[in-house]
């Protein structure tokens, strides 16, 4: 038990260590947007309506600028990893949930390798260090998730505080993805035939309207326009009206999502499917959360995979029992170990390709943890052996996108402009004076 908690400390540190050694993704995206929330919010103490860089109004809901303008303010510094740092903070305590909610259906030993699952997710492992307010809605989501799984045993008003309190923070984070916690509870008293149980979640979730509302009338008091920015990011993305970059419009990308970006783990769950009527019961509600994210964002057009994070809680779950609990385990969980061993290799022949003087030696773990594998087939070394071989690659392919070549050659084309420069020398700076430079 000691060990796998120290296996997982190491881990979680290693994922930190390559986050904090590679080149910056800062200016990937939408962060710089929510970088400037938070250094308006510094320097010019506007917490209702954060500016980004350029004066322009916020889309999002603010509570990830206000917790990282009190991370800046409390280490004294805005360097990158103090801006990522409430989405380093929500990974840890995802973590802590996720145990939790697979302790309800699986012994310690199953639920520390649900975790490890859900840490070597690549998509996890980008995430937890952007300035984004994505992780920090999935720890929400998660939260909100665990306080309904506690009710359905245990009827303490407590968890229906913790419920409607993740839900208020969750709407106040990024706003429609919270709609996730009660259509679960809804989809839970459907199945436990417990609809008698909603109306004394009338007075928590009433101060949760209380809580989010005294943020949203004095923002929509203040600045009318609001509705129409929030339509545009709403109302337009779910008909396809407006998308972002790297989005396809398609109403089957949640599915797609759930095949590619959280495989293999989604593949073996698939997989499992047929033997539905043998699953533990306890591990048969993954299945629904996991049917309910994909159909809640196939409402929409308009999304990326990094939105609907919280399916791969459920999906660590459901595959840590799969790799653990003999009942469940499929009569081809040995072609599962070969499959994702030779991805191990193939993972370490790719990191070859990029070149750089650390390639050899990722190949050569890739190949002694191929070999490994194939001799003992052992949920916690695979997944150690997965979360190795997508650390790896991950810190290669992202000093590879953010611009640093074989032999310690950089080329990163860094903008000129006064807010750029003094985001990464961590001069503190206000709006006015940068539209001014």
């Amino acid at each position: 038990m000691k060990s796998s908690i120290l296996s997982l400390l190491f881990f979680i540190t290693l994922i930190l260590y390559t986050h904090l050694t590679a080149l910056t993704d800062l200016y990937t995206g939408t962060q710089p947007l929510t970088a400037g929330y938070i250094l308006d919010i510094v320097s010019n103490q506007n917490w209702l309506l954060p500016n980004d860089l350029e004066g322009n109004l916020p889309t999002k809901p603010p509570l990830y600028p206000w917790l990282g303008a009190m991370f800046v303010t409390l280490f004294g510094s805005t360097a990158e990893w103090v801006l990522k740092f409430p989405s380093i903070v929500a990974f840890g305590f995802s973590c802590l949930f996720i145990y939790l909610l697979a302790r309800d259906s699986l012994d310690k030993k199953s639920s520390l390798c649900a975790v490890a699952i859900w840490i070597a997710n690549p998509r996890v492992f980008r995430v937890m260090y952007f300035v984004r307010p994505d992780m920090l809605v999935t720890l929400f989501v998660i939260i909100g998730l665990f306080a309904i799984q506690k009710l359905r045993t245990d009827e303490k008003k407590r968890y229906q505080y913790l419920c409607w309190i993740a839900f208020a923070c969750a709407v106040l984070t990024k706003g429609p993805p919270a709609l996730l916690i009660p259509l679960w509870l809804l989809l839970t008293c459907a199945l436990d035939r417990t609809w008698d149980r909603l109306p004394s979640h009338l007075l928590p979730f009433s101060l949760s309207l209380i809580a989010i509302g005294s943020w949203f009338i004095p923002a929509l008091y203040t600045c009318p326009n609001l509705l129409s920015i929030w339509k545009s990011e709403t109302y337009d993305r779910v008909l396809g009206i407006e998308t972002m970059i790297g989005e396809s419009g398609s109403r089957l990308d949640p599915l797609w999502y759930c095949f590619t970006q959280y495989a293999p783990w989604s593949i073996l769950c698939v997989c499992s499917i047929p033997n539905y009527r043998e699953w533990k019961p306890d591990l048969k509600w993954t299945l629904w959360w996991t049917l309910l994210i994909i159909a809640f964002f196939s409402l929409s057009k308009g999304q990326r995979a990094f939105y609907m994070l919280s399916i791969h809680a459920s999906i660590s779950i459901l595959t840590a029992g799969i790799l653990t609990l003999p009942e469940m385990r499929l009569r081809y969980t040995n072609v599962f170990y070969y499959a994702l061993s030779a991805f191990a290799l193939l993972a370490g022949t790719y990191v070859f390709a990029i070149h750089g003087l650390l390639s050899i030696t990722c190949l050569l773990i890739a190949l002694a943890l191929f070999l490994f594998i194939c001799h003992s087939y052992n949920q916690q070394t695979l997944v150690a052996a997965f979360l190795i071989c997508c650390l790896l690659v991950q810190h290669k392919i992202l000093d590879f996108k953010r611009g640093q070549l074989s032999g310690g050659e950089e080329l990163i084309s860094f903008v000129k402009e006064a807010k750029e420069i003094a985001l990464l020398k961590e001069v503190p700076i206000t709006c006015k004076n940068l539209e001014k430079t």
